[in-house]
């Protein structure tokens, strides 16, 4: 009974630590020419593929208060002058970049040449390309 006990618990461990994928993360501050910066947090699952990611950017309002653009929402302004505001950009990007190793690439205007991507992310991606690069090397 013993023995049987043993390899029921044996198997048991076998089993729970195959199902437990080592994840890896890192959080990057990548420094933009106007003095702000893009936020990118990324969480890898063991086969190194994207499990969890945000981006955001710092941003000064009007008043010269530093917030971010995801937490201004509809307050960034974008949706005045006719196009889909910025955080709701990033959402889009960040769904498409889970089950990913986060590489995409942009065109010379900085628009993803993902057709899956740029249908919900119009906004120049140059920087935010190379942030995320950075976070996702960095958790490797």
């Amino acid at each position: 009974m013993k023995k049987l006990s043993a390899l029921l618990l044996a198997l048991a461990l076998v089993g729970c630590s195959s199902n437990t994928a080592e994840t890896k993360s890192a959080s990057i501050e990548y420094p933009l020419e106007s003095g702000e910066k893009i936020l990118v947090d990324v969480e890898l699952d063991g086969e190194g593929l994207i499990s969890k990611i945000s981006i955001d950017e710092t941003y000064k309002d009007k008043d010269g208060n530093e917030t971010t653009k995801k937490e201004m929402k509809e307050d960034y302004g974008m949706s005045a002058i006719g196009k889909v505001e910025w955080y709701k950009q990033i959402e889009s990007l960040e769904q498409n970049l889970v089950g990913t190793d986060g590489s995409f690439e942009v065109d010379e205007e900085g628009h993803a040449t993902d057709e899956d991507i740029l249908a919900g992310c119009t906004i120049s991606l140059t920087d935010i390309e190379k942030a995320v690069e950075e976070a996702v090397a960095e958790a490797k």
